[in-house]
C-alpha cells in the first residue's frame, strides 16, 4: 500500500508567471511515490523553457510532453489517456495553484477507505487567493454530492481530483466530444458507476486572476455574475447540459443501472415541448446546491435553456 504510485497530470499553457511555484509545491509533497506528467498545450511564452529546466533537474520525477494547442479539457483528457496504466491513482493539476505539502497524502488516505473494485473519485475544497496569494475566501461547500446533482451541476474542481485506477479506465473508454468541462464529465461518469467523496478540508491555494479558464469565488455577487456569463456562453454555442447528458447516455447508457438511465433520459425527453418541460421542471428529481440554484434549474428546464 505504501508504494502505490500517483500520477500527477498537469496541463500548462502560457504559465511562466506562476509555474515555478506550482512545480515546487508538487516536488515537496510528503507522499513518496509520485510521478509528474506535464503536457504543455502549445505555450507561446517562457513556459517550455521552465518545463525543460525542471525536467532536466528532476528527470526521475517529471516527464514533459510539448503538444499543440487543443484547449484545457482536451489536454487534460489526453494526459489521462496517456498516463501509466500501472499507476494506482491519478490527480489533475492546474499550472497556477499551490498545493500544501500533504495534499496528495491526505487524498490517498481518504480514497483508500472507499470500497474496492469500483470507480472512486476524491475532490475537495479550495482556499481562493488573488494573484499575489492573498486569501479571498474558501470555496463553497456543497450540500449534496451525487449523480442527481452531477447531471445538472458541477461541484468538482479538477485541480483537487484524485481518482483510482477503476475510475481512470472507465473514463478512458470514451473521449467525449460534447463535455462542458473535463472535471464535470469525470464527476458525472464516476458518480453514475462508483463513489465521489468531497473533502471539506482544503489542501491548496486556488489562484484567481484574469487568465483563469474557470474561476471560483466565495462572493455571492461574483458567483451570480459568473453564472450569467456562463448562461450567455451557452447560447453562443458552448455545449449545454443537455448536450453533455446526451453524450453521456449515448456512450454509457447501456451500462447504467435502469433507474439512473431513466433519470438521464427523462431530462432529455423533457425538451420535447413546453408542457413536458414545465411538468418535468415542477417535479424534477435532480438537485442543485441551494434553494435559489434549484429554482434557477427549474426555470432553465421550463424555458428550454438547458
Amino acid at each position: 500500500m505504501a508504494n502505490e504510485q500517483v500520477n500527477i497530470l498537469l496541463s500548462s499553457y502560457n504559465s511562466a508567471s506562476f509555474l515555478r511555484a506550482q512545480l515546487d509545491s508538487l516536488l515537496t509533497q510528503t507522499y513518496p511515490s509520485l510521478h509528474i506528467i506535464i503536457r504543455d498545450d502549445g505555450s507561446s511564452d517562457g513556459t517550455p523553457a521552465i518545463l525543460a529546466e525542471y525536467a532536466n533537474a528532476y528527470s526521475q520525477q517529471i516527464t514533459v510532453v510539448l503538444g499543440e494547442h487543443i484547449g484545457a479539457a482536451a489536454s487534460f483528457f489526453q494526459l489521462l489517456v496517456e498516463s501509466s496504466d500501472y499507476s494506482d491513482y491519478f490527480a489533475f493539476c492546474d499550472h497556477d495553484d499551490i498545493w500544501f505539502e500533504d495534499k496528495v497524502a491526505k487524498a490517498v488516505q481518504i480514497i483508500r477507505k472507499m470500497p474496492d473494485g469500483q470507480p472512486n473519485l476524491y475532490c475537495g475544497r479550495r482556499i481562493c487567493v488573488d494573484i499575489n496569494l492573498k486569501e479571498v475566501g474558501y470555496s463553497l461547500l456543497p450540500t449534496y454530492v451525487g449523480y442527481e446533482n452531477a447531471l445538472v451541476e458541477n461541484i468538482v474542481a479538477g485541480c483537487t481530483v484524485l481518482m483510482n485506477k477503476a475510475a481512470r479506465r472507465l473514463l478512458c473508454q470514451v473521449i467525449p466530444k460534447k463535455m462542458i468541462m473535463y472535471d464535470w464529465w469525470c464527476y458525472l461518469v464516476v458518480s453514475a458507476f462508483g463513489y465521489v467523496h468531497y473533502d471539506a478540508q482544503p489542501y491548496m491555494l486556488y489562484r484567481q486572476h484574469a487568465g483563469n479558464l474557470k474561476g471560483d469565488t466565495p462572493l455571492w455577487y461574483k458567483r451570480l455574475w459568473q453564472r450569467g456569463l456562463r448562461l450567455l456562453r451557452q447560447r453562443r454555442g458552448v455545449y449545454t447540459i443537455s448536450d453533455q447528458v446526451a453524450e453521456f447516455v449515448h456512450h454509457y447508457g447501456e451500462c447504467l443501472a435502469p433507474e439512473r438511465r431513466d433519470m438521464a433520459q427523462a431530462l432529455l425527453m423533457a425538451r420535447r415541448n413546453l408542457a413536458a418541460r414545465i411538468a418535468y421542471a415542477l417535479h424534477t428529481p435532480l438537485r442543485r446546491q441551494t434553494y435559489y440554484d434549484q429554482r434557477l434549474l427549474q426555470f432553465l428546464i421550463a424555458a428550454g435553456l438547458y
